[in-house]
């Protein structure tokens, strides 16, 4: 059974009863009883596929694709405008589109031969490798063999290879086109000594460096298979497959990145998720999405709603939340920053200085146009920045370095 729909969409459909509970326990929709008797199937703020034993459920972002793979890339700090990788995932689902993308970079970082490099081992041996750990090897009680040794050995089983070919498994379980399984499993077999990273597990740090400049897309690539896939299948029990996107934490991510770049050249360092407490006591903690400190001091406040703003049904706890960070942070001027193409618009709080300034960004545009927009957001941070400069809350401790 396939079940098809956009994000923030609701379908009412007769369903089976373990189906509906199975549907219901994936990370993609919840799953209701109607009033006429079928199940009301409410699609939210994660896109993707999940295949089910017995169904297969697809939400549909409602960016096309190729914009959808721009700012994947750009929040993974990749230059995700890159036609080579954007045209891949024209007139494709998601998933399938992210296995094209990264078969054909896979390919590429490949060509010139597979990345060796050295890793730290330790081992039991009869003959001293590298550097002895004393340590271990005096806890044995005196006895002079085996030797307890650290070495570093070259080989292709490094972190870049390993992250590569946990992807490239993944994508085999995905990809339904026969022509790009053909091509994985070629790739695959190039990559058959390296221990293959699993979804959900520890990703490894990897450096960019000249030696690995090669390998950069299909790294990143790599990486979002690996992580919306390990979200697919927090599916509360069930037994699940797929490939899924969060856009709450997607948006987050590309608008802290672009706030960052765009406030880099004024000073001060931006924070994200800059954890405090809304009470003295310190029991009600809060974390406004991004803030900018100068001087030690808060001098701008950022928050994201992945949603559309409708003004019949506008949930005003939105406001109530930046009246609260606005105070505790002591700040005149506070920015929610939605997604859409609305006129930004103000509320003054009564009784108050504060002012909490509603913007929208539209996504489905090009990275120029995005740029801008992140461009004009931080603009006017400054600009109220200037305006009331003093009034923020000191920095509880020293800035952060910004990432």
């Amino acid at each position: 059974m396939l079940i098809r729909l956009p994000e923030h969409t609701t379908l009412t459909l007769e369903l089976p009863e373990d189906v509906a509970r199975s549907l219901n326990r994936t990370t993609l929709v919840d799953v209701v009883p109607s009033l006429d008797g079928g199940w009301d199937v409410r699609s939210g703020g994660k896109v993707g596929a999940v295949s089910l034993p017995d169904a297969q459920l697809v939400v549909e972002p409602k960016v096309p694709v190729e914009r959808l793979f721009a700012l994947l890339l750009y929040a993974e700090r990749w230059n995700a405008w890159r036609d080579d990788i954007v045209e891949l995932a024209g007139a494709e689902d998601l998933t399938e589109a992210m296995v094209a993308a990264f078969v054909h970079h896979l390919e590429r970082a490949l060509a010139q031969g597979v990345l060796q490099g050295y890793v730290d081992q330790e081992d039991t041996m009869l003959t001293l490798r590298g550097r002895l750990r004393e340590t271990a090897h005096m806890r044995r009680g005196g006895m002079p063999l085996p030797l307890h040794v650290r070495y570093d050995e070259f080989t292709t089983n490094i972190a870049e290879n390993r992250l590569l070919a946990g992807a490239g498994l993944l994508a085999l379980r995905l990809s339904g086109d026969r022509g790009r399984r053909r091509r994985l499993r070629h790739q695959l077999a190039r990559l058959q000594d390296v221990d293959p990273l699993r979804p959900g597990g520890p990703v490894p740090a990897v450096v960019p460096t000249r030696l690995n400049e090669r390998y950069g897309p299909a790294l990143a690539l790599a990486k979002l298979l690996l992580d919306g896939a390990s979200l697919a299948s927090q599916a509360g029990g069930v037994t699940a497959t797929g490939y899924v996107i969060d856009m709450h934490v997607l948006f987050e991510q590309v608008l802290e990145r672009g706030i960052r770049s765009a406030l880099a050249p004024h000073g001060g360092t931006v924070r994200a998720q800059d954890p405090t407490t809304l009470d003295e006591e310190g029991r009600v903690p809060i974390r406004p999405d991004l803030t900018w400190w100068v001087n030690g001091t808060c001098a701008g406040l950022i928050d994201a709603k992945y949603k559309v703003f409708q003004e019949q049904d506008y949930r005003h706890y939105d406001l109530y939340q930046m009246v609260a960070y606005a105070d505790v942070h002591g700040l005149s001027d506070v920015y929610l920053v939605y997604v859409g193409d609305k006129s930004p618009d103000m509320h003054t709080v009564r009784g108050t200085a504060v002012r909490i300034h509603r913007v929208a960004v539209s996504l489905n545009t090009s990275h120029v146009e995005l740029l801008d927009q992140f461009a004009s957001i931080a603009d006017q941070v400054r600009q109220a920045n200037t305006r009331s400069v003093g009034r923020g809350t000191p920095s509880p401790a020293e800035d952060l370095p910004t990432i």
